[in-house]
């Protein structure tokens, strides 16, 4: 019987080895990569072009019949004068196609025929582009959008490193929460009814989450939040009701994401009331900002 098995489990990694590696086996729908994601809007006042990588080199690459230029494993789709729904068919010289559609807004950042799936009702939606961050939201944000670019550019860098997407949805969600973050992506929810303060909150709150997944990564903070007890421990109080009940709890993901708006609100205050916490945090932004220098200067080289 283990004979058997163990000749099963070879040929199978043989076949899928020949097919991964082997480039006339790998069919053309996974051997062609974009770096936007299908179906995903464009912001046409940020970039005119959409690129591409091949997994395994193709003899030749065909947009909509029309040859395209490859080097490298690498080519791309200009989308000069083109907006709202856009489809472009590749195609190589088996005649194997795949079809890549994309939303592309306007000089004015309309994206025509673009809605948001969280919405019953259809708004006209639009894209902007604030330090390498997509902001997707809809006419009813348009005031709101302008109070969210002017908060953007006033934070350090150091904070944006990991936001890639925010996206402004004019309803509210089931859990009542004003914004949820996955990773890199933050969608805000009825921001609109919130003064500018509270607004300012919970922008910097949710991108301090996407900080937090950073600092995860490079290991400068790890998922219990170890280190960061201890500053939590010696202020000995917290900077909202809502980090109260979450350490209470033992999430102290909350409570980080609270202290770093709360000290980017109001440096001098922060510090004052809360010394441990915001020490903590200094030292991580003077982290962060060493890391980038570096890199920049690694890029120049």
């Amino acid at each position: 019987m283990k004979k058997i098995l163990t000749i099963t489990i070879i040929i199978l990694v043989t076949l899928f080895s020949n097919f991964v590696f082997a480039g006339e086996n790998v069919p053309f729908s996974y051997n062609v990569m974009p770096d936007i994601q299908n179906g995903y809007v464009i912001d046409s006042n940020h970039t005119n072009q959409i690129g591409f990588s091949l997994f395994e080199n193709e003899n030749a690459i065909y947009l909509n019949g029309n040859l395209l230029e490859v080097e490298d494993d690498r080519f791309s789709i200009s989308i000069d004068g083109l907006s709202g729904k856009q489809s472009f068919i590749l195609s190589n010289e088996d005649g194997e196609e795949i079809t890549y559609t994309y939303f592309i807004s306007d000089d004015k950042g309309f994206l025509e025929g673009y809605n948001f799936d969280e919405l019953k009702k259809n708004y006209k939606t639009y894209i902007k582009t604030v330090k390498g961050i997509t902001l997707i939201y809809t006419s009813k944000d348009s005031k709101t959008i302008n109070k969210v670019e002017k908060i953007i550019n006033e934070l350090p860098e150091e904070l944006l490193i990991n936001v890639e997407e925010m996206k402004f949805i004019p309803a509210k969600h089931s859990s009542k929460a004003a914004g949820i973050t996955k990773y890199n992506k933050i969608s805000f929810y009825n921001l609109s009814s919130y003064s500018s303060s509270t607004l300012k909150n919970v922008v910097i709150h949710e991108i301090s989450h996407t900080w937090a997944h950073e600092l995860t990564k490079e290991k400068k903070i790890d998922y219990s939040y170890t280190d960061y007890r201890k500053a939590v421990e010696i202020d000995r109080k917290f900077p909202s009701k809502y980090a109260k009940t979450n350490v209470a709890v033992g999430n102290y993901s909350e409570d980080f994401a609270e202290s770093v708006s709360f000290y980017l609100m109001n440096i001098k205050s922060f510090t004052k009331k809360y010394p441990a916490r915001a020490e903590y945090i200094e030292n991580l932004l003077n982290d962060q900002k060493e890391i980038n220098i570096n890199y920049a200067d690694k890029k120049e080289l």
